[in-house]
C-alpha cells in the first residue's frame, strides 16, 4: 500500500508540473473523488487558460492513453475539461460562475461537432456522451420542458424554405429544399422560434457517393499509406486470386491501432480460412470482419522504420460472371479516423466457365 501511494503521489506531482490538459483534467477529477476539492479546483482553473474562444480546449500539447489524434483527441480533452468545470461549479459555494460559463462554451462547441451522433472514435464518443449527460443533468434549464415542442425555421440563401416541429427525444424531418440547391455555394440557416428551447442541439448528416475521394489541398496527411492491387483482373468462374494489400507507416514513430478497409469487387468471395491463418502468422493483426463487399482489418499498431511495411495477401474466389468494381479501400489510425489514406477501387472481369478452362490459383 505504501509503494502504491508513493508511486501515485509522485505521478500526480509529475502531472501537476506538466502542461497537458488531458492529464491535468483527469487528475482534477481524481482529486475531487478523493476528497481534495481545493487542490482539484486549482487544476480545473488552469484549464481556463487553454480554452479557445469557440469553446474547445487546446489539445495540441496533450496525449491520451490510446494516442488519439484529430477530432477524437479534441473531443476527449474538451470532455475531461467540461467534467472538471462541472465539478468545480457544483462544489464551490453558490456555484463557480466562471467554471459554469466555461462548461457551457465547451458544450456548445461539442454539439457542433457531432457526426451522425458520434464524436470521433469510440473512446472519444464515450467521453463526449458522458460530458453531455453530466452537463444537462447539472443544467436542466438549458433543455425545453418535457413534452414541449419547438418550431425550427429553415432558410436557404435568405429565403424561407419551411418550418418543422421538433419534440425532445424524437426525430424530425426538415422540409424538402433540394430544388433550391443549384450548383455553387449556399447558406442554410436553422433558427428556433420564440417560446421554444433556448439551446437546441442537433446533428446534420450529408451523404454522397464518389468512386474515390480526392485529398483536399492543405488537408492533414494520414500516418499510413495504402496500396491495394488485384493479382489478376481477368478470371473465370471458380478461379482464385489474391488481393494484395500493402500498408506502410510513413512516420518515424510507432503507431497505435490501425484500421484497414479493403473493398472487394462483386463476383468475388473472400476466403476466410487463409484470413484465420494470417491472424496467427501476422503478429500485429488482431481481428477481421467482413461487411458485405468490404473486409475490415484491425492492427494493434505498426512499428517505425524501413521495415514497417506490412504486406497481406487476401485470397478471393470468382463465383459470379460479369464485370464488377468494388468500393474504394482506405486505411487510418483507429483513433484518428477522419484522416484517411485512400486506394482506388478494384475492378475485375469474370468469364463464364464453359467447362473447358483449367482452374488456377493466384
Amino acid at each position: 500500500m505504501t509503494f502504491h501511494w508513493t508511486f501515485a503521489h509522485d505521478y500526480a506531482q509529475e502531472i501537476e508540473a506538466s502542461a497537458q490538459p488531458y492529464y491535468l483534467g483527469l487528475l482534477s477529477l481524481a482529486l475531487y473523488n478523493c476528497g481534495q476539492p481545493q487542490r482539484a479546483r486549482q487544476l480545473a482553473t488552469r484549464l481556463h487558460a487553454v480554452q479557445a474562444a469557440d469553446g474547445r480546449v487546446a489539445a495540441a500539447a496533450s496525449r491520451t492513453w490510446c494516442l488519439s489524434g484529430g477530432i477524437a483527441l479534441q473531443c476527449e480533452v474538451t470532455s475531461v475539461a467540461i467534467l472538471c468545470w462541472l465539478r468545480t461549479a457544483g462544489v464551490a459555494g453558490g456555484g463557480d460562475a466562471e467554471a459554469r460559463a466555461a462548461a457551457t462554451r465547451g458544450m456548445e462547441w461539442f454539439l457542433m461537432h457531432s457526426r451522425g451522433g458520434a464524436f470521433g472514435s469510440t473512446q472519444s464518443t464515450w467521453w463526449a456522451l458522458t460530458a453531455i449527460v453530466t452537463y444537462f443533468e447539472a443544467e436542466p434549464d438549458r433543455l425545453p420542458p418535457h413534452g414541449t415542442d419547438s418550431t425550427v425555421s429553415v432558410h436557404v440563401d435568405g429565403e424561407h424554405a419551411g418550418d418543422v416541429s421538433v419534440r425532445p427525444s424524437a426525430t424530425s424531418t426538415l422540409p424538402v429544399f433540394g430544388e433550391r440547391l443549384a450548383p455553387g455555394d449556399h447558406r442554410i440557416e436553422l433558427s428556433v422560434a420564440k417560446g421554444g428551447a433556448s439551446f437546441l442541439p442537433f446533428t446534420l448528416s450529408v451523404r454522397y457517393n464518389t468512386s474515390a475521394p480526392q485529398p483536399q489541398p492543405g488537408a492533414a496527411v494520414c500516418a499510413v499509406s495504402l496500396e491495394v492491387v488485384l493479382a489478376r483482373s481477368a478470371l473465370t468462374e471458380g478461379e482464385g486470386t489474391d488481393v494484395r494489400v500493402t500498408l506502410t507507416n510513413t512516420t518515424l514513430r510507432t503507431l497505435p491501432m490501425v484500421c484497414v478497409i479493403v473493398g472487394v469487387p462483386g463476383g468475388l468471395v473472400i476466403q476466410t480460412d487463409p484470413l484465420d491463418e494470417l491472424l496467427v502468422t501476422v503478429e500485429s493483426l488482431s481481428a477481421y470482419e467482413i461487411h458485405g463487399r468490404e473486409l475490415i482489418l484491425y492492427l494493434a499498431g505498426m512499428h517505425a522504420g524501413d521495415g514497417s511495411a506490412l504486406e497481406l495477401p487476401i485470397e478471393v474466389l470468382a463465383i459470379v460472371p460479369g464485370h464488377f468494381t468494388g468500393p474504394a479501400s482506405r486505411a487510418y489510425l483507429y483513433y484518428t479516423h477522419e484522416i484517411k489514406s485512400w486506394a482506388a477501387p478494384l475492378a475485375v472481369e469474370i468469364a463464364v466457365d464453359d467447362g473447358s478452362s483449367v482452374l488456377v490459383g493466384s
